[in-house]
């Protein structure tokens, strides 16, 4: 470390000086890559969250637009469907237990949508079971991921619209 002044009154310059950790010392070592390391990135999607559960919804969301997406919420399946046309989403997140609507019906409507078929439909649910893994399967649902998900694995999915966990 050092530091030096100009004199009374005119402040102060400190430096420090660090030393770079290498790959033998056990630390990775830094990246040089002028390239972002995040693929999320330069990975934007138009995202649309469905839930019923204002706080799960927007939690969802504003994670989703922190990370660089556009994102539309529906707390309901006939606010999905009719936001759906205008905004086009790329990726559908969707809860399975809606209100009037459940996600499995919401999910083969969608596909029924002009531009939809080839859309990424998610369903992010806290129904777990194999029967609703396949239910999902038969629903039009591309992933089923169970609540909660770790952050991590919605943004690397969001960035590569891939997961170990495809239903079709």
């Amino acid at each position: 470390m050092e530091g030096s002044s100009e004199g009374l009154g005119k402040g102060s310059e400190f430096s420090v000086h660090l030393p770079i950790a290498s790959e033998a010392d056990g630390h990775p070592a830094p990246k040089q890559s002028q390239a972002p390391a995040d693929p999320s990135s330069t990975n934007r999607h138009r995202v649309l969250v469905v839930d019923d559960n204002t706080d799960t919804a927007d939690a969802v969301a504003e994670t989703a637009k922190d990370w660089g997406h556009t994102v539309a919420v529906a707390h309901d399946g006939a606010t999905a469907l009719e936001l759906t046309p205008a905004f086009r989403p790329e990726i559908a997140l969707v809860d399975i237990g809606l209100p009037q609507m459940n996600g499995y019906e919401l999910a083969r409507r969608l596909r029924r949508l002009d531009g939809m078929e080839a859309a990424l439909i998610v369903a992010l649910t806290g129904y777990a079971r194999e029967e609703d893994r396949q239910k999902a399967r038969e629903a039009g649902f591309n992933y089923h991921l169970t609540k909660p998900i770790e952050p991590a694995r919605l943004k690397r999915l969001l960035a590569t619209l891939e997961d170990v966990d495809r239903l079709t």
